[in-house]
């Protein structure tokens, strides 16, 4: 007979080598066909979940605006009622319309850059100096103040780095 080895599987029947390469191409090529199957029902599993993640992203980014409006209307009508605007006041304001702002950011670009919370805290923390008043802690004072800096020199560097990029 030709070149390869034989194997004798019983009933004088003779098997060649190459008889047993296309018996595993075709198991190899049965295997893959089910996992043909199998990847697409996994990719579409996968995007799926990714889907249901999203919806629920942008379904309670909906209701942060929802609700920063209507707190908003609220701090609106207790000025009104009060007949009076004090700074801290603005503040509260200022840090609603950065809220407002840093979702339309991520509508419009879809992520948020990070010097938008950087601001919403600092502005957060001179709201908390500003409603202290002179009565406060003078260390307190000085831990708040060094974190509006620390976060300031944060923005700062942040904003140079990427206009380096």
């Amino acid at each position: 007979m030709g070149r390869g080895v034989y194997f004798d599987i019983g009933g004088g029947h003779q098997l060649a080598e190459s008889d047993l390469t296309k018996g595993a191409e075709n198991q190899r090529q049965a295997d893959s066909s089910d996992n043909v199957g199998t990847k697409p029902l996994l990719q579409e599993i996968s995007m799926s979940i990714k889907r249901v993640i999203d919806v629920t992203e942008k379904c309670f980014l909906v209701i942060i605006a929802l609700f920063t409006v209507g707190a908003m209307a609220q701090e609106v009508m207790v000025l009104i009622e009060q007949r009076s605007v004090a700074l801290k006041d603005l503040l509260l304001m200022f840090i609603y319309a950065e809220v407002l702002g840093m979702l339309g950011a991520f509508y419009s670009s879809h992520r948020i850059p990070i010097t938008i919370p950087l601001f919403i805290a600092m502005t957060a923390l001179s709201r908390l100096i500003i409603l202290q008043g002179k009565d406060g802690d003078p260390s307190i004072l000085l831990y708040e103040s060094g974190a509006i800096l620390l976060i300031a020199l944060a923005c700062w560097v942040i904003s140079h780095l990427n206009d380096r990029d």
